[in-house]
């Protein structure tokens, strides 16, 4: 396995947001390494992601996805959820999209 460095910087910088996606004492940060299996250092905005290549991509990914959620707080089970959705190729906005015309019969 290769092990790669991804990094990411988040845009805008709103400290809010950042505390809602990296959780109380980052444990939703941990969520997503544990998820990907990646590590995930962060200074400000500014994320970085040591693992496979693929999975330190995913995990990037997954944290853009989260940041852009993170108006609200996030708990560990909007987490959780949203990992799940994120692994089986789905998102809030696909979801929606599958009922846009109501549930089939």
């Amino acid at each position: 396995m290769k092990t790669d460095i991804v990094e990411l910087r988040l845009a805008p910088e709103d400290n809010r947001r950042l505390a809602n996606l990296c959780g109380p004492m980052d444990e939703n940060l941990r969520q997503i390494e544990a998820a990907f299996d990646v590590t995930i250092g962060r200074r400000g905005a500014s994320f970085r992601f040591n693992g496979d290549a693929a999975q330190a991509e995913k995990g990037a990914q997954a944290i853009e996805h989260f940041y852009n959620r993170a108006h609200e707080e996030l708990s560990l089970d909007d987490i959780q959820l949203g990992l799940v959705e994120l692994t089986r190729g789905r998102t809030l906005k696909g979801i929606n999209a599958d009922f846009a015309d109501g549930p089939a019969l």
